[in-house]
């Protein structure tokens, strides 16, 4: 089993490309933001947020809009809350890992920032697009404003500085472009 981690910023097509390394290559997909989803809940996130984030809860559900503008707003307690988030979601991830590395040639690791998930890639992959590409992308998907968007961007970049990656592809062209620069490192 060969381990890829994809990353990139917010709207550049890394959902895009997983999905077709899932259905060209048979990979199996782990997406670390419905990861997220499910471990937001834990007893630490839960304890961290009682106290950072007042009525962070709607009927029972977290607000993770609610949660995201205060994280991206305050760097302080963004730093202190990805010390929570980011190890429960890399073990979360290393369970699904282990329970699939027999049944398939590839696994695909999906994050924005990815060197967040600590875990042994075997290849990363960094997906880049234009700004206004994956603002208007971003926009029409989620329905969020610019300056949101470009807040989740500033703070994603910052969080990728110096990092590095085995590859980088550049998703500025159409899906038959995307694809074929997929497929070169695939078939390599």
């Amino acid at each position: 089993m060969i381990l890829f981690g994809v990353g990139g910023l917010i709207g550049s097509g890394k959902s895009t490309l997983s999905k077709y390394l899932k259905e060209r290559y048979n990979a199996y997909l782990i997406n670390a933001d419905l990861i997220s989803k499910k471990v937001i809940y834990e007893p630490k996130v839960i304890e961290f947020l009682n106290k950072y984030i007042p009525n962070f809860y709607i009927n029972g559900i977290i607000d993770r809009k609610k949660v995201g503008d205060v994280i991206f707003n305050d760097y302080n307690l963004n730093e202190k809350f990805i010390k929570i988030i980011w190890p429960l979601i890399t073990e979360e991830i290393k369970k699904i890992i282990e329970k699939v590395s027999n049944e398939y040639d590839y696994v695909i690791v999906e994050a924005a920032i990815i060197s967040g998930i600590q875990l042994n890639y075997n290849k990363t992959i960094f997906i880049e697009r234009d700004e206004s590409k994956r603002v208007l992308n971003v926009h029409k998907r989620d329905k969020r404003n610019v300056e949101q968007i470009k807040k989740i961007s500033d703070y994603q970049k910052r969080k990728l500085e110096n990092k590095h990656f085995d590859y980088i592809i550049k998703n500025n062209g159409n899906l038959k472009d995307l694809y074929k620069k997929i497929d070169a490192i695939f078939i390599n």
